[in-house]
């Protein structure tokens, strides 16, 4: 769809994030099977808990997220955060580091597992933090498929679409106040489809320009 949504659903404002997310993926998954031959999924930090990921790897689709540090996770990172000898390099430095399989509690399938260093100096001191910063990648590709640096890109490819949502939040959010949840989500889904149709129209005008 380029620029359009998939599948959308409205939430009380109080569930927790990852509430109902399964069955929005198998939503999500079944429309976009009769879209596409191969589908790629982002999962930020929110997401990725058990149920989630034990989906996407059961039904073989291939996904990148980011995990919420935790005691667990910071024992795995702590050898490798010590700096290198010598003097920095002026930028500073980032390097991906393959932790291998990991399998949380509530997972039942092992994950791949990245370790992401980001040590970048302060813009306005050029002084280095006193620990650098980093966090953690979930990957449902194999080694040989995506490597660590091409999978920490491949996560940051997030195009114009980040965009597009934030275009819509501002145009649909002050219209969301009807008393009943049932004619809000009306509305959600009226307005996903024209915004669905006026992208349509904005990349044929684009590509024709």
């Amino acid at each position: 769809l380029g620029n359009g949504f998939l599948h959308a659903i409205l939430r009380q404002g109080q569930v927790h994030t990852a509430q109902g997310v399964k069955r929005f993926l198998q939503e999500a998954v079944r429309k976009g099977r009769g879209l596409g031959h191969v589908l790629d999924f982002r999962i930020d930090a929110g997401y990725t808990d058990g149920e989630t990921l034990d989906f996407l790897t059961d039904e073989k689709l291939r996904f990148l997220g980011r995990l919420k540090t935790n005691p667990v996770l910071d024992r795995l990172a702590a050898p490798h955060l010590g700096r290198p000898v010598g003097r920095p390099p002026r930028g500073g430095y980032e390097e991906v580091i393959e932790l291998g399989l990991h399998r949380a509690e509530s997972w039942r399938h092992s994950q791949r597992l990245l370790l992401v260093i980001v040590d970048r100096p302060d813009p306005k001191t050029g002084q280095l933090n006193l620990l650098p910063d980093y966090f953690f990648l979930v990957v449902g590709w194999k080694k040989e498929e995506l490597d660590g640096p091409a999978a920490l890109a491949h996560y940051r490819q997030r195009g114009t679409f980040e965009d597009r949502i934030g275009e819509f939040q501002q145009a649909i959010g002050p219209h969301l106040s009807h008393d009943e949840f049932a004619a809000n989500e009306a509305l959600l889904r009226m307005s996903l489809l024209a915004f669905n149709l006026a992208s349509t129209l904005r990349i044929e005008y684009e590509a024709s320009a």
